[in-house]
């Protein structure tokens, strides 16, 4: 029986020792496969992020592009709208009636869009073959004061909304200005105040 006996000893010894080499290479797969994991959530979260950055970038690209399509660009609110009106020579009689612009100014593309402004009307976008004419309207602008017409320049609908938030920062800052350059009517406000 010891003869027996050591036999089995000697197979349950080899068989330990086999278990033990597959519990150990068990091991190793495991921690490997850990590792391999977090390398892989790394490397997702890695090109994510470079995703976010490359989709951004391309947003911003597209604004930039947009901005320069629009650049030269200007809406013109409030003209009354007729059936089969010819938009360049409406907005050509615009300028010269409401803005003393005498001469013929070169358009590229003149239509009405969007949704209704002023009065109900669409208005009306104009696109400038030079931009010192362009610019010369807008300087002109001061002329509509108190008129229910309206010239801005076009911008993307992203830059537009960034502008929004801005406008009441503008105006704080206008008549901080204002103030200031009028110590008179400062003075004047300061003893009103007391």
């Amino acid at each position: 029986m010891t003869f027996n006996n050591r036999i089995v000893e000697e197979s349950v010894e080899s068989i330990g020792k086999i278990v033990n080499t597959a519990l150990n290479h068990c091991d190793r797969n495991t921690d490997s496969i850990e590792n391999i994991e977090e390398r892989l959530l790394a490397i997702e979260s890695e090109g994510k992020s470079e995703q976010k950055e490359t989709i951004k970038q391309m947003q911003d690209t597209i604004t930039d592009l947009k901005c320069r399509s629009m650049k030269n660009n200007l809406i013109f609110s409030g003209l009354d709208f007729q059936q089969n009106e010819i938009c360049d020579a409406k907005i050509q009689n615009f300028l010269e009636a409401e803005l003393g612009i005498n001469y013929r100014v070169s358009f590229g593309n003149v239509h009405r869009f969007g949704k209704p402004g002023l009065n109900g009307v669409r208005p009306i976008v104009t696109r400038f073959i030079y931009r010192r004419e362009m610019e010369h309207v807008l300087s002109r602008t001061y002329k509509l004061k108190g008129k229910t017409f309206g010239i801005s320049e076009q911008f993307p609908p992203e830059i537009e909304n960034k502008r929004k938030e801005l406008y009441p920062v503008m105006k704080k800052a206008k008549l901080r200005q204002k103030s200031e350059a009028c110590p008179r009517q400062a003075l004047y406000k300061w003893k009103t105040i007391q």
